[in-house]
């Protein structure tokens, strides 16, 4: 009994993290997200402002990628796993502008760049 009444619980707790991921996209704007990521990994990963600008722009595909699926009807697990794919995509296309030492920090370190972003994005809806 107490194994089922963890999993409703665990479920329950995922499905409201879920939604909270899903209203913090829709209530930002793309730019936004795309250039506080990318800050973020900058700082970190010391990019020069080549590696920032290719940065940027694969965040920015990657941010505007994903309106579609945010927007579409879709229930919330199936759009989280489209999200999480288009995710990889981006992942794929960055380690090409890394160093070898840079692709190890943003592995690393990538849970991090998320969570500074989102609590940013609460933080301070209107400004970058």
């Amino acid at each position: 009994m107490k194994r089922i009444f963890f999993f409703i619980f665990m479920l329950i707790c995922i499905s409201k993290a879920d939604a909270q991921i899903l209203k913090e996209l829709k209530s930002s704007t793309p730019e936004r997200r795309a250039l506080l990521f990318s800050k973020e990994i900058k700082k970190h990963l010391e990019l020069n402002e080549k590696q920032f600008k290719q940065v940027l722009e694969i965040n920015q595909m990657h941010a505007f990628g994903i309106i579609p699926v945010i927007e579409s009807k879709k229930n919330k697990i199936a759009k989280l796993k489209k999200i999480k794919a288009l995710d990889r995509q981006r992942d794929e296309k960055l380690k090409y502008i890394f160093t070898q030492e840079q692709q190890l920090v943003y592995k690393n370190k990538k849970r991090t760049f998320i969570k500074t972003v989102r609590d940013s994005l609460n933080t301070s809806p209107g400004h970058i």
